[in-house]
Protein backbone atom coordinates (compact mmCIF):
# COMPACT_ATOMS: atom_id res chain seq x y z
CA UNK A 1 0.00 0.00 0.00
CA UNK A 2 2.67 2.76 0.57
CA UNK A 3 4.45 2.29 -2.43
CA UNK A 4 1.19 2.88 -4.12
CA UNK A 5 1.23 6.20 -2.43
CA UNK A 6 4.72 7.23 -2.89
CA UNK A 7 4.46 6.43 -6.96
CA UNK A 8 1.59 8.57 -6.88
CA UNK A 9 4.20 11.52 -5.92
CA UNK A 10 5.21 11.30 -9.97
CA UNK A 11 1.62 11.75 -11.05
CA UNK A 12 2.76 15.65 -12.21
CA UNK A 13 5.14 14.83 -14.48
CA UNK A 14 3.44 11.52 -15.90
CA UNK A 15 1.71 11.55 -19.66
CA UNK A 16 -1.83 12.03 -19.69
CA UNK A 17 -3.79 9.36 -21.91
CA UNK A 18 -6.45 10.09 -22.90
CA UNK A 19 -8.88 8.81 -21.05
CA UNK A 20 -8.32 10.78 -17.73
CA UNK A 21 -8.70 8.05 -15.32
CA UNK A 22 -5.24 6.73 -15.95
CA UNK A 23 -1.46 8.30 -15.79
CA UNK A 24 0.91 6.07 -17.70
CA UNK A 25 4.85 6.30 -18.15
CA UNK A 26 5.99 3.33 -21.10
CA UNK A 27 2.29 1.49 -20.44
CA UNK A 28 2.89 1.43 -16.53
CA UNK A 29 -0.09 2.76 -15.06
CA UNK A 30 0.69 4.95 -12.12
CA UNK A 31 -2.14 6.15 -10.68
CA UNK A 32 -6.20 5.62 -10.81
CA UNK A 33 -8.62 8.14 -10.66
CA UNK A 34 -9.55 7.35 -7.10
CA UNK A 35 -6.20 7.35 -5.55
CA UNK A 36 -5.13 9.38 -2.63
CA UNK A 37 -2.30 11.07 -3.24
CA UNK A 38 0.92 12.34 -0.68
CA UNK A 39 0.11 15.77 -1.40
CA UNK A 40 -3.50 15.30 -0.48
CA UNK A 41 -2.85 13.50 2.74
CA UNK A 42 -0.81 16.74 4.02
CA UNK A 43 -3.62 18.83 3.69
CA UNK A 44 -6.31 16.72 4.89
CA UNK A 45 -4.04 16.33 7.86
CA UNK A 46 -3.51 19.96 8.17
CA UNK A 47 -7.22 20.41 8.15
CA UNK A 48 -7.34 17.76 11.10
CA UNK A 49 -4.68 19.97 12.82
CA UNK A 50 -6.80 23.41 12.46
CA UNK A 51 -9.60 24.74 14.04
CA UNK A 52 -10.91 26.02 10.58
CA UNK A 53 -10.38 25.82 6.58
CA UNK A 54 -9.15 28.87 7.02
CA UNK A 55 -6.01 28.29 9.27
CA UNK A 56 -5.01 25.06 7.48
CA UNK A 57 -4.88 27.07 4.28
CA UNK A 58 -2.63 29.75 6.04
CA UNK A 59 -0.42 27.09 7.72
CA UNK A 60 0.16 25.76 4.89
CA UNK A 61 0.45 28.65 2.67
CA UNK A 62 -2.21 27.99 -0.06
CA UNK A 63 -6.14 29.66 -0.70
CA UNK A 64 -8.86 28.90 1.34
CA UNK A 65 -10.44 27.81 -1.45
CA UNK A 66 -8.10 25.45 -2.32
CA UNK A 67 -8.11 23.42 0.79
CA UNK A 68 -11.89 23.18 0.15
CA UNK A 69 -11.59 21.67 -2.92
CA UNK A 70 -9.22 18.94 -2.14
CA UNK A 71 -11.30 18.29 0.75
CA UNK A 72 -14.29 17.65 -1.44
CA UNK A 73 -11.98 15.81 -3.78
CA UNK A 74 -10.79 13.36 -1.35
CA UNK A 75 -14.51 13.18 0.05
CA UNK A 76 -15.55 11.51 -3.54
CA UNK A 77 -12.19 9.36 -3.59
CA UNK A 78 -12.72 7.50 -0.24
CA UNK A 79 -17.05 7.98 -0.18
CA UNK A 80 -17.42 9.40 2.93
CA UNK A 81 -18.00 12.86 4.82
CA UNK A 82 -14.48 13.54 6.54
CA UNK A 83 -15.74 16.90 7.83
CA UNK A 84 -18.78 17.93 9.55
CA UNK A 85 -20.36 20.80 7.48
CA UNK A 86 -21.68 24.06 9.49
CA UNK A 87 -19.26 23.14 12.68
CA UNK A 88 -17.11 25.93 14.48
CA UNK A 89 -14.50 25.07 15.43
CA UNK A 90 -13.81 22.57 12.53
CA UNK A 91 -14.92 18.75 14.04
CA UNK A 92 -13.92 15.17 11.83
CA UNK A 93 -16.15 12.84 11.45
CA UNK A 94 -15.61 9.29 12.29
CA UNK A 95 -14.32 8.60 8.58
CA UNK A 96 -12.36 11.72 9.06
CA UNK A 97 -10.92 10.49 12.33
CA UNK A 98 -9.72 7.38 10.60
CA UNK A 99 -8.02 8.82 7.52
CA UNK A 100 -6.27 11.39 9.67
CA UNK A 101 -4.82 8.49 11.98
CA UNK A 102 -3.49 6.42 8.63
CA UNK A 103 -2.11 9.86 6.94
CA UNK A 104 -0.44 11.10 9.86
CA UNK A 105 1.14 6.86 9.75
CA UNK A 106 1.61 7.27 6.00
CA UNK A 107 3.33 10.35 6.22
CA UNK A 108 5.85 9.34 8.91
CA UNK A 109 6.05 6.26 7.35
CA UNK A 110 7.59 8.42 4.16
CA UNK A 111 9.75 10.27 5.94
CA UNK A 112 11.35 7.22 7.67
CA UNK A 113 12.09 6.28 4.34
CA UNK A 114 13.63 9.60 3.23
CA UNK A 115 15.78 9.73 6.26
CA UNK A 116 16.96 6.12 6.59
CA UNK A 117 18.14 6.58 2.76
CA UNK A 118 19.55 9.53 3.44
CA UNK A 119 21.57 7.90 6.71
CA UNK A 120 22.15 4.28 5.10
CA UNK A 121 24.24 6.72 2.32
CA UNK A 122 26.04 8.89 4.82
CA UNK A 123 24.03 12.20 3.70
CA UNK A 124 22.53 14.60 6.50
CA UNK A 125 18.88 15.39 7.04
CA UNK A 126 18.48 18.55 4.76
CA UNK A 127 16.44 19.61 8.33
CA UNK A 128 15.79 19.08 11.59
CA UNK A 129 13.52 20.86 13.37
CA UNK A 130 14.25 20.47 17.90
CA UNK A 131 11.75 21.88 20.41
CA UNK A 132 13.52 22.49 23.58
CA UNK A 133 11.54 23.86 26.73
CA UNK A 134 12.93 27.66 28.35
CA UNK A 135 14.56 25.75 30.84
CA UNK A 136 16.62 23.34 29.09
CA UNK A 137 17.28 25.82 26.05
CA UNK A 138 18.54 28.00 28.25
CA UNK A 139 21.94 25.92 29.80
CA UNK A 140 22.15 23.25 27.17
CA UNK A 141 21.26 24.53 23.73
CA UNK A 142 24.31 25.55 22.52
CA UNK A 143 26.47 22.07 23.59
CA UNK A 144 23.30 19.82 22.78
CA UNK A 145 23.59 21.45 19.27
CA UNK A 146 27.40 21.22 19.01
CA UNK A 147 26.86 17.84 19.09
CA UNK A 148 24.34 17.40 16.50
CA UNK A 149 25.70 19.39 14.14
CA UNK A 150 26.47 16.81 11.49
CA UNK A 151 23.08 15.45 11.06
CA UNK A 152 21.39 17.91 9.67
CA UNK A 153 22.32 20.58 6.80
CA UNK A 154 20.45 22.88 9.13
CA UNK A 155 18.75 22.70 12.62
CA UNK A 156 15.75 25.14 13.23
CA UNK A 157 15.70 25.16 17.05
CA UNK A 158 12.12 26.50 18.87
CA UNK A 159 11.55 27.42 22.77
CA UNK A 160 9.53 28.42 25.31
CA UNK A 161 6.81 26.92 27.40
CA UNK A 162 6.03 23.42 27.92
CA UNK A 163 2.32 23.73 26.42
CA UNK A 164 3.10 25.93 23.73
CA UNK A 165 5.75 23.30 22.27
CA UNK A 166 3.65 20.49 22.67
CA UNK A 167 1.01 22.49 20.45
CA UNK A 168 3.00 22.85 18.13
CA UNK A 169 5.13 19.07 18.44
CA UNK A 170 1.49 17.95 17.99
CA UNK A 171 0.91 19.77 14.97
CA UNK A 172 3.61 18.20 13.10
CA UNK A 173 5.79 21.77 13.13
CA UNK A 174 8.89 19.69 15.19
CA UNK A 175 10.19 16.72 14.44
CA UNK A 176 11.79 16.37 18.21
CA UNK A 177 10.70 17.46 21.11
CA UNK A 178 12.02 17.84 24.45
CA UNK A 179 10.20 19.06 27.14
CA UNK A 180 8.32 18.06 30.69
CA UNK A 181 5.04 16.51 29.29
CA UNK A 182 5.58 12.75 28.89
CA UNK A 183 2.95 12.54 26.28
CA UNK A 184 2.32 9.06 27.76
CA UNK A 185 -1.34 8.79 26.65
CA UNK A 186 -0.44 9.79 22.61
CA UNK A 187 -0.43 7.51 19.98
CA UNK A 188 2.26 6.95 17.66
CA UNK A 189 5.31 8.74 20.17
CA UNK A 190 8.53 6.94 20.98
CA UNK A 191 9.28 8.15 24.26
CA UNK A 192 13.33 8.58 25.64
CA UNK A 193 12.95 9.44 29.63
CA UNK A 194 16.49 12.38 29.96
CA UNK A 195 16.48 14.28 32.86
CA UNK A 196 14.99 14.00 36.58
CA UNK A 197 14.96 17.74 37.63
CA UNK A 198 14.22 18.23 41.02
CA UNK A 199 11.72 20.91 42.27
CA UNK A 200 12.75 22.38 45.28
CA UNK A 201 11.71 25.33 47.72
CA UNK A 202 13.26 28.87 47.41
CA UNK A 203 13.29 32.07 49.93
CA UNK A 204 15.23 35.15 50.48
CA UNK A 205 17.27 35.37 53.86
CA UNK A 206 14.82 38.64 54.05
CA UNK A 207 11.84 36.71 54.74
CA UNK A 208 13.82 34.34 56.93
CA UNK A 209 17.60 34.52 58.15
CA UNK A 210 18.48 30.65 58.18
CA UNK A 211 18.95 28.24 55.88
CA UNK A 212 16.34 25.36 56.38
CA UNK A 213 12.63 26.09 57.08
CA UNK A 214 9.49 23.91 57.83
CA UNK A 215 7.60 24.86 54.33
CA UNK A 216 4.15 24.34 56.16
CA UNK A 217 5.34 27.40 58.60
CA UNK A 218 6.67 29.43 56.01
CA UNK A 219 3.67 29.09 53.92
CA UNK A 220 1.04 30.39 57.06
CA UNK A 221 3.30 33.43 57.67
CA UNK A 222 4.77 34.41 54.22
CA UNK A 223 2.87 34.01 50.18
CA UNK A 224 3.54 31.73 47.35
CA UNK A 225 4.52 33.57 44.35
CA UNK A 226 4.38 30.55 41.62
CA UNK A 227 4.53 29.45 37.93
CA UNK A 228 1.63 30.71 36.20
CA UNK A 229 -1.31 27.96 36.56
CA UNK A 230 -1.88 27.12 33.02
CA UNK A 231 1.78 26.85 32.69
CA UNK A 232 3.18 22.80 32.94
CA UNK A 233 5.27 24.26 35.63
CA UNK A 234 2.20 26.12 37.08
CA UNK A 235 0.38 22.19 36.88
CA UNK A 236 3.64 20.72 38.88
CA UNK A 237 3.47 23.29 40.95
CA UNK A 238 -0.21 22.69 41.81
CA UNK A 239 0.61 18.60 42.07
CA UNK A 240 3.85 19.31 44.49
CA UNK A 241 1.74 21.78 46.79
CA UNK A 242 -0.74 18.74 47.05
CA UNK A 243 2.05 16.17 47.62
CA UNK A 244 3.07 18.59 50.87
CA UNK A 245 -0.25 19.22 51.52
CA UNK A 246 0.16 22.87 51.71
CA UNK A 247 -2.57 25.67 51.66
CA UNK A 248 -1.33 28.22 50.33
CA UNK A 249 -2.10 31.84 49.52
CA UNK A 250 -1.38 32.90 46.40
CA UNK A 251 0.13 36.00 46.12
CA UNK A 252 1.57 36.68 41.93
CA UNK A 253 1.77 34.01 39.26
CA UNK A 254 4.34 34.50 36.41
CA UNK A 255 5.37 33.15 33.40
CA UNK A 256 8.96 34.01 33.05
CA UNK A 257 11.59 32.30 35.92
CA UNK A 258 13.15 35.69 35.79
CA UNK A 259 10.33 37.71 37.26
CA UNK A 260 9.75 34.80 39.80
CA UNK A 261 13.29 34.74 40.89
CA UNK A 262 13.37 38.55 41.09
CA UNK A 263 10.48 38.65 43.45
CA UNK A 264 11.50 35.93 45.64
CA UNK A 265 14.91 37.87 45.83
CA UNK A 266 13.40 40.95 46.95
CA UNK A 267 11.52 38.98 49.56
CA UNK A 268 7.94 39.89 48.36
CA UNK A 269 7.62 35.37 48.96
CA UNK A 270 8.62 31.89 48.57
CA UNK A 271 8.28 29.79 45.46
CA UNK A 272 8.70 26.27 44.11
CA UNK A 273 10.78 25.88 41.39
CA UNK A 274 13.02 23.21 39.64
CA UNK A 275 16.94 22.76 39.59
CA UNK A 276 16.95 23.30 36.16
CA UNK A 277 15.06 26.78 36.37
CA UNK A 278 17.92 27.98 38.62
CA UNK A 279 20.40 27.78 36.16
CA UNK A 280 18.61 30.00 33.78
CA UNK A 281 19.19 33.09 35.68
CA UNK A 282 21.96 32.22 39.20
CA UNK A 283 22.70 35.87 39.54
CA UNK A 284 19.28 36.40 41.03
CA UNK A 285 20.31 32.99 43.67
CA UNK A 286 22.30 35.95 45.81
CA UNK A 287 20.54 36.01 49.32
CA UNK A 288 18.44 33.19 48.25
CA UNK A 289 18.22 30.22 50.12
CA UNK A 290 17.75 26.75 48.22
CA UNK A 291 16.15 23.74 50.03
CA UNK A 292 15.89 20.09 48.95
CA UNK A 293 11.96 19.10 49.03
CA UNK A 294 12.83 15.48 48.97
CA UNK A 295 13.29 12.64 46.48
CA UNK A 296 9.33 12.36 45.49
CA UNK A 297 9.36 15.79 44.44
CA UNK A 298 10.53 15.97 40.59
CA UNK A 299 9.53 16.72 36.73
CA UNK A 300 10.45 14.22 34.26
CA UNK A 301 12.15 15.47 31.05
CA UNK A 302 11.65 13.54 28.28
CA UNK A 303 12.53 13.60 24.17
CA UNK A 304 9.41 13.05 22.03
CA UNK A 305 9.34 11.78 18.19
CA UNK A 306 6.84 10.38 16.02
CA UNK A 307 7.84 6.59 16.06
CA UNK A 308 10.21 5.39 13.58
CA UNK A 309 10.45 8.97 11.51
CA UNK A 310 14.25 9.46 11.96
CA UNK A 311 15.00 5.94 12.68
CA UNK A 312 17.98 5.76 15.19
CA UNK A 313 18.28 9.89 15.27
CA UNK A 314 16.11 10.12 18.87
CA UNK A 315 18.00 7.40 20.46
CA UNK A 316 21.48 9.43 19.60
CA UNK A 317 20.05 12.75 20.45
CA UNK A 318 18.72 11.75 23.92
CA UNK A 319 22.11 10.13 24.96
CA UNK A 320 23.57 13.51 24.07
CA UNK A 321 21.32 15.21 26.20
CA UNK A 322 21.81 12.77 28.89
CA UNK A 323 25.55 13.96 28.58
CA UNK A 324 25.04 17.23 28.73
CA UNK A 325 23.80 17.66 31.44
CA UNK A 326 26.34 14.99 33.02
CA UNK A 327 28.77 16.33 31.98
CA UNK A 328 27.95 20.30 31.90
CA UNK A 329 24.83 21.24 34.09
CA UNK A 330 25.27 18.98 36.73
CA UNK A 331 28.56 20.51 38.33
CA UNK A 332 26.67 23.92 37.56
CA UNK A 333 23.92 22.93 39.10
CA UNK A 334 25.72 21.03 42.40
CA UNK A 335 27.61 24.40 43.26
CA UNK A 336 24.64 26.38 43.21
CA UNK A 337 22.66 23.89 45.35
CA UNK A 338 24.57 21.11 46.61
CA UNK A 339 21.25 19.40 48.23
CA UNK A 340 20.59 18.51 44.64
CA UNK A 341 23.91 16.24 43.88
CA UNK A 342 21.63 13.11 44.02
CA UNK A 343 18.39 14.25 43.00
CA UNK A 344 19.40 15.90 39.71
CA UNK A 345 20.29 12.84 37.43
CA UNK A 346 20.30 11.70 33.89
CA UNK A 347 17.87 9.13 33.62
CA UNK A 348 16.95 6.01 31.10
CA UNK A 349 13.74 4.73 32.76
CA UNK A 350 10.61 6.34 33.72
CA UNK A 351 9.29 6.03 37.21
CA UNK A 352 6.25 4.06 37.92
CA UNK A 353 3.37 6.57 37.62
Amino acid sequence: MLIDFLMTNVASSCYKATDESKCKIGGLVLRNEGDIELRELRIFLAIAQSQTLTEAARRLGVTQSAVSQVLKQMERHVGAKLVQRRSNPLVLTASGVALATHAQQILANVKQITSAVRMASGEKLPQLRLGLIDSVASSAARPLLDRIDDKAHTISLKTGLTSRLDNTFKTGEIDILISADVMEAVHGLELHPVIRDPFVLVYSRKMLNSDTADVHQLSASYPLIRYNRQSGLGNSTSIMLRRLLLDVHDRFEFDSTQTLMDFVQAGEGWSLVTGLCLLQHPELLEGVVIQSLGESSARWITLKARTGELGNLPTEIAQHCRCVFTEILHPKLVAIAPCLETEATAITELPPF
